[in-house]
């Protein structure tokens, strides 16, 4: 509950919580195609239904960012946090780490849950929209996307992925949300 609480407050507080960078290709209003640059990612495997798969992995992965690591060290929160569905009923949640980290530097999870792992440079096609974090306001907004994609012949390779970039505490209509296809 404590790690809860101090993610939270990171939110709240924080002013430099920038995640991957990325170089914009192309602008559409809600949509873009953007090239993000290799990234380092504290990532989790969880079970569990769409619903629940973010907030699980988010109390393993909030434990290694707050200390849980073989230094002790505390990680600033950066934005977004990742969910990706990989088969049935189950997930890939992935925090980013700060720029200023690397593979050798980053501390040791004690949970052997958390991997961390670089991220290739990748191409995705994104849209940013606002609201909660329902699952009915994501289908919409994944059927949004999906149907601009057809209509602009991109192929995706892979599952979507929900890039969700506010606090819990942030009222659900000032939200920032992105559903990103890698093309």
């Amino acid at each position: 509950m404590n790690s809860v609480i101090a993610f939270l407050g990171t939110l709240l507080l924080s002013t430099s919580n920038i995640g991957p960078e990325y170089t914009v290709e192309k602008s559409m209003g809600n949509f873009e195609i953007r090239t993000y640059e290799p990234w380092i990612v504290a990532e989790t495997y969880v079970k569990g239904t769409f619903d629940t798969a973010g907030n699980d992995a988010f109390r393993i992965l909030a434990g290694y960012i707050f200390g849980g690591n073989a230094d002790k060290a505390k990680i600033e929160m950066t934005a977004p946090v990742t969910q990706q569905q990989v088969g049935e009923g189950e997930f890939l949640v992935q925090f980013y780490m700060p720029k200023e980290w690397t593979l050798n530097t980053l501390p040791k999870p004690n949970d052997p849950r958390v991997n961390l792992r670089q991220l290739p440079e990748k191409r995705v096609f994104v849209e940013r929209y606002h609201g909660g974090w329902s699952t009915t306001l994501y289908n919409e907004e994944l059927n949004t996307i999906e149907n601009k994609m057809n209509d602009l012949n991109i192929k995706a390779k892979g599952e979507p992925i929900w890039a969700r970039y506010n606090s819990p505490m942030a009222l659900a209509p000032l939200r920032t949300n992105e559903i990103q296809f890698v093309i």
